[in-house]
């Protein structure tokens, strides 16, 4: 699955038939659902209106001998009540994923792209919550081709992927730490997922070959094979604490309620420390960029979060040229 996301990457036109399609749904669901949440508005006044003649009647008192029965007909029309409420929430999440825009395909690609950059360079835990960001479910069917032709153990099967591509392409675009995109993601509003669609034939595994076959949307050769044992990477990957400073200017903008004395408490960290994180987004979108890109150690130890915090204090132009001066001290002091 992993494997096939990352081929995706090379094969637009197998993106852009599925976003296409995808689009065309969204587009043919609207109507239906227009005229469903509209049906709700009309059932849930009806209801609204036979609650207050309930009340009525109980408070003037017309009919003491009908009071029970009239106490048993709210209780039911409140269950109605809140059965339609759900309902017309349910719908107007629905209608509201309908109306949420189109991903262009070249950004998905672009998404995708990162991703099959990225992931090898993470742990498996840290894999497992960045595929989870985006992967909402995955479906396995029997497939429908024709198999009288397949060889002893193979078996056909159709997979449908269930992605939700605008948490993809916003997590691989802001290059946001792990922990802090499943935050986000698990709070996020829910969006239609995109469907993918492939068929695959799996074999059995041997040492040679590679045991899934990718049949459609386009051929490709999948799955685990016997691989040399890679040496262990000099150092892990380490990322710029302008990483956290935006990821947590973005809770801070989005959820309601959360303030910077709540964010340190829950980080560990003390008030001033998620302050001075803070001020690294005042420095230039050149020089952000920049320290974003950053994954070896002492590259983020050369542009440290204190020299950078400092920097951040003067306008954009003085920042560049205090950057450029700073990069000529270090170099001539290596």
């Amino acid at each position: 699955m992993i494997g096939f996301l990352g081929a995706c990457s090379q094969h637009p036109d197998a993106l852009a038939a599925t976003t296409a399609h995808a689009k065309s749904l969204r587009q043919t669901d609207r109507a239906p659902l227009r005229a469903r949440l509209t049906t709700l508005e009309g059932e849930l006044a009806r209801i609204a209106e036979q609650l207050r003649n309930c009340a009525r009647a109980l408070i003037l008192g017309q009919a003491t001998a009908l009071d029970d029965v009239l106490r048993e007909q709210a209780e039911a029309l409140n269950a109605d009540k809140q059965r339609l409420l759900v309902e017309r929430e349910q719908v107007r999440i629905e209608l509201a994923t309908c109306e949420d825009g189109d991903v262009a395909t070249a950004r998905v690609s672009q998404a995708l792209q990162k991703f099959s950059e990225l992931l090898p360079n993470l742990s498996p835990n840290e894999q497992r919550d960045l595929v989870m960001l985006f992967l909402d479910r995955v479906e396995v069917r029997p497939s429908t081709r024709p198999s009288s032709k397949l060889a002893a153990g193979v078996r056909l099967l159709e997979l449908r992927l269930k992605l939700h591509v605008h948490r993809l392409v916003e997590g691989m675009a802001e290059r946001l730490v792990i922990e802090e995109r499943v935050q986000r993601a698990d709070s996020a509003a829910p969006t239609r997922p995109l469907v993918l669609t492939l068929d695959v034939s799996l074999a059995p595994s041997s040492g040679t070959t590679k045991p899934v076959t990718l049949l459609a949307p386009f051929p490709c050769e999948l799955g685990i094979t016997r691989r040399v044992t890679a040496p262990e990477p000099e150092s892990p990957p380490m990322l710029h604490p302008i990483h956290r400073a935006r990821a947590w200017r973005r809770r801070l903008d989005s959820e309601r309620g959360l303030n910077q004395l709540k964010l340190a408490a829950e980080e560990g960290l003390s008030p001033g420390s998620i302050t001075h994180h803070l001020k690294l987004l005042q420095l230039a979108d050149d020089i952000q960029a920049k320290l974003l890109d950053l994954t070896k150690g002492e590259d983020v130890r050369r542009y440290g979060l204190n020299q950078m915090k400092a920097l951040a204090e003067l306008p954009h132009g003085e920042q560049r040229k205090r950057l450029v001066e700073i990069e000529r001290e270090q170099s001539t002091n290596a």
